[in-house]
Protein backbone atom coordinates (compact mmCIF):
# COMPACT_ATOMS: atom_id res chain seq x y z
CA UNK A 1 0.00 0.00 0.00
CA UNK A 2 1.79 3.26 -0.71
CA UNK A 3 2.39 6.03 1.69
CA UNK A 4 -0.19 8.59 2.28
CA UNK A 5 2.60 10.80 3.51
CA UNK A 6 4.82 10.29 1.09
CA UNK A 7 2.32 11.28 -1.28
CA UNK A 8 0.97 14.13 -0.59
CA UNK A 9 4.19 15.18 0.70
CA UNK A 10 5.23 14.73 -3.23
CA UNK A 11 2.25 16.89 -4.30
CA UNK A 12 3.77 19.62 -2.09
CA UNK A 13 7.55 19.27 -3.43
CA UNK A 14 8.18 23.00 -4.24
CA UNK A 15 7.66 22.80 -8.28
CA UNK A 16 4.68 20.98 -7.57
CA UNK A 17 2.96 23.69 -4.62
CA UNK A 18 1.36 25.84 -6.75
CA UNK A 19 -0.30 23.47 -9.03
CA UNK A 20 -1.99 21.64 -5.89
CA UNK A 21 -2.32 23.78 -3.00
CA UNK A 22 -2.70 27.97 -5.19
CA UNK A 23 -0.84 30.79 -3.57
CA UNK A 24 -0.30 28.81 -0.44
CA UNK A 25 2.39 29.93 2.53
CA UNK A 26 5.55 29.21 1.72
CA UNK A 27 6.83 30.97 5.00
CA UNK A 28 5.88 33.46 7.83
CA UNK A 29 8.40 36.35 9.05
CA UNK A 30 6.98 37.77 12.62
CA UNK A 31 8.16 40.58 14.04
CA UNK A 32 7.04 42.50 17.01
CA UNK A 33 4.03 40.38 18.51
CA UNK A 34 4.02 39.02 22.03
CA UNK A 35 7.24 39.51 22.50
CA UNK A 36 8.57 37.87 19.32
CA UNK A 37 10.69 38.89 17.24
CA UNK A 38 12.52 38.07 14.30
CA UNK A 39 10.82 34.72 13.91
CA UNK A 40 11.04 33.03 10.23
CA UNK A 41 8.67 29.83 10.21
CA UNK A 42 9.19 27.91 7.14
CA UNK A 43 6.03 25.66 5.54
CA UNK A 44 7.91 22.79 4.53
CA UNK A 45 4.34 20.75 4.39
CA UNK A 46 0.89 20.88 4.10
CA UNK A 47 -0.09 19.56 7.15
CA UNK A 48 2.09 20.86 9.91
CA UNK A 49 2.65 20.67 13.47
CA UNK A 50 4.13 23.30 15.98
CA UNK A 51 4.60 22.10 19.32
CA UNK A 52 6.75 23.57 22.23
CA UNK A 53 6.51 25.10 26.02
CA UNK A 54 3.17 27.32 26.73
CA UNK A 55 4.11 31.01 26.05
CA UNK A 56 6.68 29.66 23.23
CA UNK A 57 4.25 31.68 21.02
CA UNK A 58 2.14 28.72 18.85
CA UNK A 59 -1.04 30.36 18.93
CA UNK A 60 0.56 33.84 18.02
CA UNK A 61 1.84 31.91 14.95
CA UNK A 62 -1.02 30.25 14.02
CA UNK A 63 -3.39 33.15 14.45
CA UNK A 64 -1.07 35.47 12.02
CA UNK A 65 -1.17 32.32 9.32
CA UNK A 66 -5.29 32.31 9.49
CA UNK A 67 -4.51 36.93 8.73
CA UNK A 68 -2.73 35.95 5.73
CA UNK A 69 -5.74 35.80 3.17
CA UNK A 70 -8.14 38.11 2.13
CA UNK A 71 -12.16 36.93 1.57
CA UNK A 72 -13.04 35.19 -1.46
CA UNK A 73 -15.48 36.80 -3.77
CA UNK A 74 -17.44 34.11 -4.25
CA UNK A 75 -17.45 33.54 -0.31
CA UNK A 76 -21.08 33.45 1.81
CA UNK A 77 -21.58 33.42 5.61
CA UNK A 78 -17.97 33.98 5.58
CA UNK A 79 -16.19 36.55 7.25
CA UNK A 80 -12.41 37.24 7.10
CA UNK A 81 -10.29 37.79 10.27
CA UNK A 82 -7.62 40.40 10.91
CA UNK A 83 -4.53 40.90 12.87
CA UNK A 84 -6.25 43.49 15.48
CA UNK A 85 -9.12 40.61 15.95
CA UNK A 86 -6.39 38.23 17.65
CA UNK A 87 -3.94 40.94 19.18
CA UNK A 88 -6.76 43.73 20.99
CA UNK A 89 -4.72 46.78 22.19
CA UNK A 90 -6.17 47.36 25.72
CA UNK A 91 -5.77 48.87 29.30
CA UNK A 92 -5.34 45.63 30.56
CA UNK A 93 -2.55 44.89 27.74
CA UNK A 94 -1.29 48.43 26.59
CA UNK A 95 1.71 46.84 24.43
CA UNK A 96 0.93 43.43 23.06
CA UNK A 97 2.58 44.27 19.70
CA UNK A 98 5.49 46.58 19.47
CA UNK A 99 5.24 49.49 17.59
CA UNK A 100 6.99 48.48 14.55
CA UNK A 101 5.09 45.15 14.37
CA UNK A 102 5.11 43.44 10.96
CA UNK A 103 3.99 40.29 9.58
CA UNK A 104 5.88 39.16 6.07
CA UNK A 105 3.72 36.89 4.45
CA UNK A 106 5.60 34.69 1.07
CA UNK A 107 2.50 33.08 -1.05
CA UNK A 108 3.61 30.73 -3.80
CA UNK A 109 3.14 31.64 -7.79
CA UNK A 110 3.19 30.01 -10.77
CA UNK A 111 7.36 30.58 -11.03
CA UNK A 112 8.51 28.78 -7.70
CA UNK A 113 11.40 30.92 -7.67
CA UNK A 114 9.65 33.87 -7.58
CA UNK A 115 7.40 33.67 -4.51
CA UNK A 116 5.16 36.83 -3.62
CA UNK A 117 6.13 38.73 -0.44
CA UNK A 118 3.72 41.02 1.43
CA UNK A 119 3.89 42.84 4.23
CA UNK A 120 1.22 43.92 6.82
CA UNK A 121 2.75 46.38 9.08
CA UNK A 122 1.34 48.61 11.92
CA UNK A 123 0.61 52.15 10.34
CA UNK A 124 -0.01 54.01 13.87
CA UNK A 125 -3.55 52.55 14.96
CA UNK A 126 -4.85 50.90 11.36
CA UNK A 127 -2.92 47.85 9.91
CA UNK A 128 -1.87 47.91 6.10
CA UNK A 129 -1.26 45.46 3.36
CA UNK A 130 -4.05 43.42 3.41
CA UNK A 131 -5.37 44.45 -0.41
CA UNK A 132 -2.74 42.62 -2.18
CA UNK A 133 -3.44 39.42 0.36
CA UNK A 134 -4.47 36.51 -2.19
CA UNK A 135 -7.83 35.01 -1.41
CA UNK A 136 -8.19 31.74 0.77
CA UNK A 137 -11.24 29.96 3.49
CA UNK A 138 -9.12 30.03 6.52
CA UNK A 139 -10.52 28.80 9.86
CA UNK A 140 -9.12 29.32 13.46
CA UNK A 141 -10.08 25.69 15.10
CA UNK A 142 -10.20 26.82 18.50
CA UNK A 143 -11.87 25.49 22.10
CA UNK A 144 -15.49 27.12 20.86
CA UNK A 145 -15.39 24.77 17.48
CA UNK A 146 -17.40 22.99 20.40
CA UNK A 147 -18.97 24.16 23.59
CA UNK A 148 -21.08 21.90 24.70
CA UNK A 149 -24.89 22.38 24.74
CA UNK A 150 -25.32 21.80 28.14
CA UNK A 151 -22.20 24.47 29.33
CA UNK A 152 -23.92 27.26 26.76
CA UNK A 153 -27.47 26.58 27.54
CA UNK A 154 -28.71 26.20 23.81
CA UNK A 155 -32.14 25.84 23.17
CA UNK A 156 -31.93 22.34 23.12
CA UNK A 157 -31.47 22.37 27.15
CA UNK A 158 -33.80 25.15 27.82
CA UNK A 159 -36.40 24.53 25.59
CA UNK A 160 -36.38 20.54 25.57
CA UNK A 161 -39.43 19.51 26.50
CA UNK A 162 -41.16 21.90 23.38
CA UNK A 163 -38.78 21.46 20.77
CA UNK A 164 -39.99 21.74 16.97
CA UNK A 165 -37.73 18.67 14.23
CA UNK A 166 -37.15 20.84 11.24
CA UNK A 167 -35.07 19.59 8.41
CA UNK A 168 -32.23 16.88 9.09
CA UNK A 169 -28.61 17.22 7.45
CA UNK A 170 -27.06 14.35 6.59
CA UNK A 171 -23.63 13.05 7.37
CA UNK A 172 -21.41 11.76 4.36
CA UNK A 173 -20.33 7.85 5.19
CA UNK A 174 -16.55 8.37 4.29
CA UNK A 175 -17.04 11.73 7.26
CA UNK A 176 -18.06 9.25 9.60
CA UNK A 177 -15.71 6.39 9.21
CA UNK A 178 -12.86 9.24 9.90
CA UNK A 179 -14.95 10.27 12.63
CA UNK A 180 -14.92 6.34 14.13
CA UNK A 181 -11.49 5.75 12.93
CA UNK A 182 -10.29 8.25 15.45
CA UNK A 183 -12.17 7.57 18.24
CA UNK A 184 -11.78 3.55 17.73
CA UNK A 185 -15.91 3.49 17.88
CA UNK A 186 -18.21 2.25 15.16
CA UNK A 187 -20.86 4.57 14.51
CA UNK A 188 -23.88 3.10 12.75
CA UNK A 189 -24.97 6.76 12.01
CA UNK A 190 -24.80 10.62 12.31
CA UNK A 191 -26.71 13.31 11.39
CA UNK A 192 -27.20 16.91 12.46
CA UNK A 193 -31.17 17.27 13.56
CA UNK A 194 -32.23 21.04 13.15
CA UNK A 195 -34.08 22.13 15.95
CA UNK A 196 -36.01 25.58 16.59
CA UNK A 197 -37.89 27.04 19.49
CA UNK A 198 -39.94 30.27 20.07
CA UNK A 199 -38.81 31.39 16.70
CA UNK A 200 -34.94 30.21 17.28
CA UNK A 201 -32.92 27.87 15.10
CA UNK A 202 -30.19 24.82 15.74
CA UNK A 203 -29.00 22.03 14.95
CA UNK A 204 -27.71 19.12 16.88
CA UNK A 205 -25.42 16.26 16.64
CA UNK A 206 -27.14 12.75 16.92
CA UNK A 207 -24.95 9.29 16.73
CA UNK A 208 -26.30 6.30 16.66
CA UNK A 209 -24.23 3.38 17.96
CA UNK A 210 -24.78 -0.25 19.37
CA UNK A 211 -28.77 0.11 18.71
CA UNK A 212 -28.59 3.18 20.63
CA UNK A 213 -28.99 6.45 19.87
CA UNK A 214 -28.11 10.18 21.41
CA UNK A 215 -27.41 13.52 20.99
CA UNK A 216 -24.15 15.65 21.85
CA UNK A 217 -25.86 16.68 24.91
CA UNK A 218 -24.95 13.31 26.09
CA UNK A 219 -21.67 13.10 24.35
CA UNK A 220 -18.05 13.03 25.98
CA UNK A 221 -16.55 16.53 25.64
CA UNK A 222 -13.78 14.51 23.53
CA UNK A 223 -16.39 12.84 20.88
CA UNK A 224 -17.96 16.37 20.68
CA UNK A 225 -15.19 18.55 19.44
CA UNK A 226 -13.86 15.56 17.10
CA UNK A 227 -17.62 15.49 15.54
CA UNK A 228 -17.56 19.61 14.86
CA UNK A 229 -13.75 19.79 13.99
CA UNK A 230 -14.13 16.69 11.32
CA UNK A 231 -17.43 18.07 10.12
CA UNK A 232 -15.61 21.90 9.44
CA UNK A 233 -12.92 20.02 7.65
CA UNK A 234 -15.15 17.84 5.42
CA UNK A 235 -17.66 20.42 4.18
CA UNK A 236 -14.90 24.03 3.96
CA UNK A 237 -13.89 24.85 0.35
CA UNK A 238 -11.45 22.94 -1.43
CA UNK A 239 -7.88 24.72 -0.40
CA UNK A 240 -9.22 26.16 3.25
CA UNK A 241 -6.48 26.67 5.75
CA UNK A 242 -6.88 25.12 9.29
CA UNK A 243 -5.28 26.26 12.24
CA UNK A 244 -6.07 23.65 15.27
CA UNK A 245 -5.35 24.80 18.58
CA UNK A 246 -4.83 21.87 20.46
CA UNK A 247 -6.42 19.00 18.25
CA UNK A 248 -5.46 16.31 21.22
CA UNK A 249 -7.83 18.31 24.22
CA UNK A 250 -10.18 15.96 25.69
CA UNK A 251 -9.09 12.57 23.80
CA UNK A 252 -7.23 9.31 24.65
CA UNK A 253 -3.94 8.72 23.55
CA UNK A 254 -4.84 6.38 21.28
CA UNK A 255 -7.54 9.02 19.41
CA UNK A 256 -4.63 11.61 19.57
Amino acid sequence: MPDPKKKIQAKYSIKNRYKNFGACLRKIEIHGFREINNLDFEVDSPITAVSGLNGAGKSTLGQLAVCAYKQPTTARDYKRQYIKDFFPVSKADPTPISDDAKVIYHYETDDYTAPQMLTVARAKSAWSGYKRQPERHCYYIGFTVYIPKVERRDLSIYGAKTLELTEKREIDSEVVSKLARVLGHRYDDIVFQGLSHKKKASEIGIATRLGYSYSENHMGFGEGRVLYTIDKLENSPEHSLFVLEEPETSLHESAQ
